[in-house]
Formats: structure tokens, C-alpha cells, sequence
């Protein structure tokens, strides 16, 4: 619908300053604590000039609303900072170590009956290592059931010290040939097989209380040969990430556990730790 609306009565900009004047000055003469009541036009003028709770001047009640500042305060309320997200590299790993009775089927071709001890007398091992990456894997190792504490204990140092390990793996994974598994430079324990060189003597290994360490980095040293080969480079022991050598603090780990330590033979096997029975 077309059509013109009434126009209301105009009252101009000097009569509503002269009007607003004179309620201020009555309520200040009345003594009253409170500020005036004003429209509200006049009321962002004088919040913008930062006048509170006092008579307001003539000049801040005409100021056309377009010219006054309106530049943000700098006395804002505090932010609250959230606590920062750790990163990955400042969350510290932690220690696993989870035991479980051994059965026949977790040993595979490592334990064969005439083995001189029975799958309940191991312990199957999930542990957790550094590796030379500089990541946390978990591996599985294979023990007699009463020497898992010390082993513990030995395993959990050696975390302490980010002390470096290629990989635990059950030595079934190598159809429990000993040459195959140190070639892989795995760190193993429970094996049931003779100490070697023909001989027809139970090895440490066939009752679970021993683990050859690392065994690139640790050759067993026959006559003056570097088992595995790839271990020859190690036949100097000057100390390196992931040697056990005399002074060290891997193999204080495990002789503070109460393993003796194959690297003090008159035939070196330096990847040789054992509790003897």
C-alpha cells in the first residue's frame, strides 16, 4: 500500500540539550547517590568518555554519536592461557613387563619332548625395549618361571637407560636355530639345545636361564671367529650403543640381577648372560 506517513512533532536538537541540562541539575540539587537516568543516546556518550555516576556537561550530551571514539578499551579482562598439550617426545614411555605360563604351543619347535625342563616351568615374557631407532617396541621372551624377577629387573634398567635392542623374538620364529636368530641379531632365551661344538651338555639355554644379547653387537667369539660374521666388527670392544662390555652400565644391569656374564670366558661370548642352576 502506497501512501505518505504522519509526520510527528519536531523538536529540535537545542531544545533536547537545554531539556536533558536541566534534569541533571535537578537530580544533583536532589542529592541523589545514583546517577541520572538519561536516553540512551546520552548514555553511550558519556560511557564512551569514561564519566560514571556524575553530572554530565552539555558538549558530551549534543556529541553527534558518529564522532565519538570508539577505540577499545586496553584494560580488557585477562584471557585464560590453557595448559599446554605434551608433546609426543616429552611423554615418557612406559616399562612393560607381562608374564604368562609357557604352554607346548608357544615354545613350537624350541621344546621337544626329552627337554630337560616342561613348557610349565618357562614363562612366556611380553617386554618392552628401545630400539636403535629410538622407538619403544615390545617383544617376547622365554624363561625359566624363577629367574622372570631378576630378568625383570635387568630389562627394566636397561630401559632406564635407553639402552638399545634390535629385537626380542621367541627363537621358534627362527625354527629355533640358533645361527639363523643370531644373524637377525635377536635377543632370545629359552632354547632346548646342547652348549654346542658337539657337545651332548645342556645348554643354560635349554632350562631358560639364559639370553644372548644383541648377538651382531655381541659375537660369541670362537676360536678367534666372530659368531655370527656380521658380529667381526665388534670383536673390538671399544663401547658403542647396544655392547655389553665390562665397565657398562648394560651389563651392571645384569649382574646387579645376579646373571653372570659369557664376555669374562676364556672363549668370549659377549651376548651371554646366564643364572646358572
Amino acid at each position: 500500500m502506497t501512501g505518505s506517513r504522519a509526520a510527528g512533532p519536531t523538536v529540535s536538537r537545542g531544545h533536547a540539550a537545554a531539556a536533558a541540562v536541566a534534569l541533571v541539575s535537578l537530580v544533583a540539587l536532589s542529592g541523589c547517590d545514583r546517577g541520572p537516568t538519561v536516553p540512551s543516546g546520552v548514555a553511550a556518550s558519556a560511557s564512551s568518555t569514561g564519566t560514571t555516576g556524575s553530572a554530565l556537561s552539555p558538549t558530551a550530551l549534543v556529541t553527534p554519536s558518529s564522532t565519538i571514539d570508539s577505540t577499545p578499551s586496553t584494560t580488557s579482562a585477562a584471557t585464560a592461557t590453557p595448559s599446554p598439550t605434551p608433546s609426543p617426545a616429552s611423554v615418557v614411555p612406559t616399562f612393560v613387563w607381562e608374564v604368562r605360563t609357557a604352554t607346548a604351543a608357544d615354545l613350537g619347535s624350541s621344546w621337544y619332548q626329552g627337554c630337560p625342563v616342561e613348557p610349565k616351568r618357562l614363562r612366556v615374557v611380553a617386554v618392552s625395549y628401545w630400539t636403535f631407532e629410538g622407538t619403544v617396541e615390545t617383544g617376547e621372551l622365554v624363561l625359566d618361571a624363577a629367574i622372570t624377577e631378576r630378568a625383570q629387573r635387568a630389562f627394566a634398567r636397561l630401559f632406564e637407560l635407553t639402552f638399545p635392542i634390535r629385537r626380542i623374538r621367541n627363537v621358534a620364529e627362527y625354527a629355533s636355530d640358533d645361527n639363523a636368530s643370531m644373524a637377525a641379531d635377536n635377543t632370545s632365551g629359552f632354547n632346548c639345545r646342547f652348549i654346542g661344538n658337539g657337545s651332548r651338555t645342556w645348554s643354560n639355554h635349554a632350562y631358560g636361564r639364559a639370553i644372548d644379547v644383541n648377538p651382531v653387537e655381541n659375537p660369541d667369539v670362537l676360536r678367534g671367529t666372530a659368531l655370527p660374521p656380521a658380529g667381526a666388527p665388534y670383536l673390538n670392544r671399544t663401547d658403542r650403543p647396544g655392547l655389553l662390555v665390562s665397565d657398562g652400565t648394560a651389563l651392571a644391569a645384569f649382574t646387579a640381577a645376579g646373571f653372570s656374564w659369557g664376555g669374562r670366558w676364556s672363549s668370549p661370548d659377549y651376548q651371554h648372560v646366564e643364572i646358572p642352576r
